[in-house]
Formats: structure tokens, C-alpha cells, sequence
């Protein structure tokens, strides 16, 4: 017996239904979770370069100080470790001792700092990431 007058979908109609919104779905989910990635990297990246400028002011503060870092702080090139929300990041002085330069009659005292934190990547390795900053001071003496 034949339908003249049909009323439902086909079994090909409802695979293909179900396949488009099968990949309109994942596309979605896909975005979000590269948006969560980039925002979890953003928070890292701003936690460090607070910190790098923390420690960069801190020595902007003390002044020319004949050429050093300060002593207190940082005693050597060793980094210096910070947890953050569960994450160690470690700020280490570059160049280390600072580099004296000389223009005219003036000197400065350039510094750095480099700060690294280990990051988890989507595909669930670990890797070292870093940010660095660095100034000039000048010798008002």
C-alpha cells in the first residue's frame, strides 16, 4: 500500500538532520573551550607582568643604587619564586649584575626582570612560559 499523503521525515532526512546539528554543536563547544584556554593564558600572563612590574618599581624606588639590585630582594641571580593561585612564578634579575652605560656625563643602570610559569596546554603538556620587562635608572648624583 502506497502513502499519497506523507507525513513524517525519512530515515536519511533525520541523519542529516541530526549530523548538521551534530557539527553545529561541536563547532560551539569548540569555541568555548579556545576562549577558556585564552582567558586561563591571559590571567598567567597578567599575574606575571604584575609581578615583573612589582619588582621592577620596587627597584625604580631605591634608585641608582650604585649599580645594583637590591640586596634584600635579590641577593644573587637566583629567581626568586611567587605562588599565585597555585602556580609558581619565578622572577629572575636580567642582566644580572646590571649593566652600567655611560651617555655624556650621565650613567644608568639598565635592569630586567624575567618572569616564567609552567602553563598547561590543550593538549595537556606542559610547557615554560615567560614574559620579560626592563627599564633604565639614572644616576642623579
Amino acid at each position: 500500500m502506497y502513502l499519497k499523503d506523507k507525513r513524517g521525515l525519512t530515515l536519511i532526512e533525520a541523519l542529516m538532520a541530526t549530523a548538521i546539528l551534530a557539527t553545529l554543536l561541536i563547532t560551539v563547544i569548540g569555541t568555548f573551550l579556545i576562549s577558556r584556554y585564552s582567558a586561563y593564558q591571559a590571567r598567567h600572563r597578567f599575574t606575571a607582568m604584575s609581578l615583573a612590574r612589582d619588582y621592577l618599581e620596587k627597584e625604580i624606588a631605591l634608585g641608582y643604587n650604585f649599580g645594583q639590585y637590591d640586596t634584600n630582594t635579590f641577593p644573587s641571580n637566583a629567581a626568586v619564586v611567587t605562588a599565585v593561585d597555585g602556580i609558581n612564578y619565578s622572577a629572575t634579575p636580567t642582566p644580572y649584575p646590571p649593566t652600567i652605560t655611560t651617555r655624556g656625563t650621565r650613567q644608568f643602570k639598565t635592569i630586567g626582570f624575567v618572569v616564567s610559569w609552567p602553563e598547561r596546554t590543550p593538549g595537556m603538556t606542559i610547557v615554560t612560559c615567560s614574559e620579560r620587562v626592563g627599564t633604565n635608572i639614572a644616576n642623579h648624583q
